[in-house]
């Protein structure tokens, strides 16, 4: 079981070139990914990154966040085929017109998308997918360690639970027909099955998404629960109903920090 909530922290580094990056996931319905100062010759990366992280993490908004330490290393790059181009219809031109073509180096440059300056190394496209799978690696621990504490938590009120329902059929009317309305044995038979799924679903060992089942099966026990206590008129059987619904919602909150 994983929460929700975490964070993560990774620094990558070779030679001059130094990547921060920075994990931070908190609850939400869906998975939601947004990533934070990506720069723009980087944003061909943000597709990748994100199919990385939908294999890891299945649910909750994560924020990832990037701070560069390295010094630039670009190159020129002289376009020869949009050279010859030029060149060829400059010759064209002056000979059509009668003029000396001669070009200096000056105007060389000068001609639009001819020389482009690009990053001498793409070194920093590994640096940040390799910080990235290690961040959501420390993100994951940290979601797990969260994890087995809300487990317990949620362990602890089924107990209770399940005990309060036991109590519930100890003192509640024994069934005979002219109990009519008031009887709730078929209420408490289906919460007893809901708590026993709740149960093994939570105490499963893989990894796979649980917020959602438990805070469904936690709603069915919660409309169990308000269906016995509308038929139910002896106080203290609804005095249990009340305490039971008190732990059937803190089960429903954990739920929402399940991922």
């Amino acid at each position: 079981m994983r929460a929700m909530t975490g964070y993560a922290q990774v620094r990558k580094k070779k030679k001059e070139e130094e990547v921060d990056v920075i994990i931070k996931s908190l609850n939400a319905k869906y998975l939601d990914i947004e990533f934070f100062h990506l720069p723009p010759q980087k944003i061909g990366l943000e597709a990748k990154l994100r199919k990385l992280i939908e294999k890891k993490v299945f649910r909750g908004r994560v924020k990832i966040y990037f701070f560069f330490k390295f010094f630039p290393r670009e190159k020129a790059v002289f376009n020869l085929p949009l050279f010859y181009d030029y060149y060829r219809q400059l010759n064209r031109i002056a000979a059509l017109l009668k003029i000396d073509n001669k070009l200096s180096i000056k105007d060389l440059l000068s001609l639009p998308e001819l020389v482009k300056v690009e990053p001498f190394s793409k070194g920093t496209d590994n640096l940040i997918i390799e910080g990235v799978r290690e961040g959501l690696t420390r993100l994951i621990e940290f979601r797990e360690k969260e994890g087995k504490s809300i487990k317990r938590e949620i362990l602890t009120h089924l107990k209770h639970l399940k005990e309060i329902i036991g109590k519930v059929r100890k003192v509640k009317p024994k069934v005979k027909e002219e109990l009519g309305k008031e009887d709730i044995e078929e209420e408490i038979a289906l919460i007893v099955f809901y708590l026993r799924r709740m149960r093994e679903l939570v105490n499963k060992k893989n990894n796979f998404p649980k917020g959602k089942k438990i805070d469904f099966l936690a709603q069915e026990i919660l409309r169990e629960l308000n269906t016995c206590m509308s038929k139910t008129k002896k106080v203290k059987v609804a005095s249990l109903i009340v305490k039971g619904k008190t732990y059937a919602e803190r089960i429903r909150e954990q739920a929402q920090n399940i991922e």
